[in-house]
């Protein structure tokens, strides 16, 4: 429902129209910077990577007043203090600067490569980081397993699919599709 207007605009316009600021990340979590991508734009905390959602993307028609001019997405759970983000993302943001590189340097495609790079490596740790957590619960179990006739040996459910899923994310790192021209 809109409201009366104020100065001949309606109070969301003058709310999505107004400059303001928001919340990102978690307590402790240091905002690093911001990387605009094509039409995204995304928040490099220590600890994580956002897209920051503009209200007029989500509601284009303007009919939410409640909905914040901005709503954080967590994208990855690493930030800038992670290996893998700071020589892909960051490194990125700062050496594709076409003052370096000169005008006919694609900035935006190497940055949406380094991007996807970096998504690939982000689901390349989480495989990594799940099954070695199922590695060190499959170890417990079977440290306090007394040997007799018989016993059964732990399994990790769908290794060779996460495998195969681990293969490919290294393979895209390297595709000739994410070479810059």
């Amino acid at each position: 429902m809109k409201e009366a207007p104020q100065h001949g605009k309606s109070s969301i316009d003058f709310k999505r129209d107004s400059g303001g600021s928001f919340t990102v990340g978690q307590e402790g979590d240091i905002a690093i910077c911001m990387i605009v991508l094509n039409d995204r734009m995304l928040l490099v905390t220590t600890n994580a990577v956002y897209e920051a959602h503009h209200a007029d993307r989500i509601d284009p028609d303007r009919t939410d007043i409640s909905l914040p001019n901005v709503v954080p997405q967590k994208i990855f759970d690493y930030g800038g203090d992670t290996p893998f983000i700071s020589r892909t993302l960051l490194t990125g943001r700062e050496l594709f600067d076409q003052t370096y590189l000169g005008h006919q340097f694609d900035k935006e495609r190497a940055l949406a490569l380094a991007f996807e790079v970096t998504s690939h490596l982000a689901a390349m740790t989480d495989i990594r980081k799940s099954m070695a957590k199922e590695n060190d619960v499959a170890a417990e179990k079977l440290h306090g397993t007394s040997i007799g006739n018989s016993f059964e040996l732990p399994a990790t459910p769908n290794l060779r699919a996460r495998g195969e899923a681990f293969i490919r994310h290294a393979d895209m790192t390297h595709h000739p599709k994410l070479h810059v021209a």
